[in-house]
């Protein structure tokens, strides 16, 4: 979804963007699980708008996405 709107190639490779556009590998890790959620939730979606819409699947994309921003928050530190 990100490399739909947003040409940086994040999801593409987020190993690839540590140091460019991440900081760390840490980044680069939760971002690949976002991109594995939004994957899963692509492939189990019925394919019509009301279906996405009432669809399940999307809520680990959800976490994932929260994940990501706690990660990437660049004024507080990891949780750990």
């Amino acid at each position: 979804m990100l490399d739909f709107f947003d040409d940086t190639g994040i999801l593409d490779d987020p190993m690839g963007r540590v140091g460019s556009i991440l900081r760390d590998e840490k980044e680069a890790n939760v971002m690949g699980k976002l991109k594995s959620a939004i994957d899963r939730a692509i492939q189990a979606t019925p394919g019509n708008d009301a279906g996405m819409i009432r669809s399940h699947t999307w809520e680990p994309v959800v976490a994932a996405a929260q994940e990501v921003l706690r990660v990437m928050a660049v004024d507080s530190p990891y949780d750990d």
